[in-house]
C-alpha cells in the first residue's frame, strides 16, 4: 500500500508540473474539449475547427445503411454545436472574446449563426465499431467542421462589419435607451427699463505730432561661411516586414485576432488601428508563425524582416517592447507602410 501512495504522489506532482509548464507557453494552436467534441483556434493558418462523433441505438434502426445515416447527420449536428462553443472562445483584442460581442449584439449573433451554418466539411466519414457491452458493431459517424479567420465570407470580415477596430459593439435595436424626460424652462421675468443718464460733452484737444528722425540703415552682415559637404553614408536595409519573437522572453501570451503592442514608456508601436482595412479583411491584421523560415512563405524570397524582442505580455492579445526595441520599429518604418498593410508577424511555439 505505501508504494502505491508514493506512486499516486509522484504522478500527481508530475501531472501539475507538466500542466503548469503548458500553460506558460505562447502557443499559436488553442485546443478546446466540450461535451459534444473538441474544437481548435489556428491563428498561424486562420481557422477554426471544430469535431465531433455520434452513434445511434441500432434496435431502432431497420438496417445498416439507415443506422450509417443517422450516425452522420448526429454527428454533423454536434460537430455545429462544437463550432460555434469554439468560435465564442477566440480571443478579439486583450479585453474580449468573440462570445463577449454576441452576447450584446443581437445583429451580429444572428449573422454569426449564419456563417457557422456556412462552415466547410473537411471530413464526414462512418466507422464500424465494436462495443465492448453489447458485443456488436456500431457506426460511428465523425465530422469536422472549418471556419476561417480571414478573408472573403469570413469570421473576422463579420466581426469588422459590425464591431470596427477601436469602437465599442452597439446596443441592439430591440433594446433601445429610454426617452429622456421632457425638459421645462422657466420664462424669465420682465427687465426693468433702463435708467438713462445725461451725457456729458467732453472738449477734445488737438495735438500735433513730432517729425520722427530718419533711422539709419545698419551694415550688411558678412555672409557666414558655407558649411563642408558631409562624406556619402551607405543607407541601411530596406525592411518590408517586422517580426516580433514571444517564444522565449514573453511566455504565455494568449494570440488575439487585434492584437497591441506597446513600449515600455506606454507609447503605442503597433495595434489594429493602424491596418488599412482591406488588408485586414485579406490577410488579418497579424500573422502567427512557429519558425523563422516562415515568414517567407507569407511574404515570398524578397522578404526582408526586422526582427525584434517581446519581453512581456500582461495581457491576452497585448505584448511589451523595450523603448529601444520600439524606436528600430519607428526607424524601419518611419512612414507607417509596414504596419499599414499588416505585415507584422509574431513569432510563437
Amino acid at each position: 500500500m505505501p508504494g502505491k501512495r508514493l506512486v499516486a504522489i509522484l504522478a500527481t506532482v508530475l501531472f501539475v508540473v507538466v500542466g503548469f509548464a503548458g500553460a506558460d507557453r505562447a502557443e499559436v494552436v488553442q485546443s478546446f474539449e466540450f461535451s459534444s467534441g473538441t474544437g481548435l483556434v489556428d491563428y498561424q493558418r486562420g481557422f477554426v475547427e471544430a469535431t465531433a462523433i455520434g452513434t445511434v441505438d441500432m434496435k431502432r434502426m431497420v438496417n445498416s445503411i439507415q443506422a450509417e445515416a443517422v450516425a452522420r447527420r448526429t454527428a454533423r449536428h454536434l460537430a455545429y454545436e462544437v463550432l460555434a462553443e469554439t468560435v465564442g472562445q477566440v480571443r478579439v483584442d486583450t479585453g474580449t472574446i468573440y462570445l463577449g460581442f454576441t452576447a450584446r449584439a443581437d445583429a451580429l449573433r444572428v449573422q454569426t449563426r449564419a456563417v457557422i451554418k456556412g462552415a466547410m466539411i473537411v471530413s464526414d466519414e462512418v466507422e464500424w465499431v465494436l462495443d465492448r457491452r453489447t458485443k456488436e458493431e456500431l457506426p460511428m459517424g465523425k465530422v469536422t467542421l472549418r471556419l476561417y479567420l480571414t478573408g472573403a465570407g469570413s469570421l473576422g470580415e463579420l466581426l469588422d462589419r459590425h464591431i470596427p477596430v477601436g469602437e465599442s459593439f452597439k446596443e441592439s435595436d430591440h433594446n433601445p435607451a429610454p426617452a429622456a424626460a421632457p425638459v421645462i424652462t422657466p420664462v424669465p421675468a420682465p427687465k426693468p427699463a433702463p435708467v438713462t443718464k445725461p451725457v456729458e460733452i467732453i472738449e477734445v484737444k488737438k495735438t500735433v505730432p513730432k517729425k520722427a528722425e530718419p533711422v539709419k540703415a545698419a551694415p550688411p552682415k558678412a555672409a557666414p561661411p558655407k558649411p563642408e559637404p558631409r562624406p556619402a553614408v551607405a543607407p541601411g536595409p530596406e525592411f518590408n516586414v517586422i517580426v516580433i519573437d514571444v517564444r522565449n522572453t514573453a511566455p504565455g501570451y494568449r494570440p488575439a485576432l487585434r492584437p497591441s503592442v506597446l513600449a515600455a514608456d506606454e507609447a503605442l508601436v503597433y495595434d489594429a488601428k493602424m491596418v488599412d482595412p482591406a488588408s485586414a479583411i485579406r490577410y488579418g491584421y497579424i500573422r502567427y508563425a512557429k519558425k523563422d523560415e516562415e515568414v517567407n512563405k507569407f511574404f515570398g524570397e524578397e522578404a526582408n524582416p526586422l526582427v525584434i524582442e517581446a519581453y512581456k505580455s500582461p495581457k491576452p492579445g497585448m505584448l511589451r517592447v523595450t523603448v529601444e526595441q520600439a524606436e528600430l520599429v519607428y526607424e524601419a518604418d518611419a512612414n507607417g507602410e509596414i504596419r499599414r498593410k499588416g505585415r507584422v508577424v509574431l513569432l510563437l511555439e
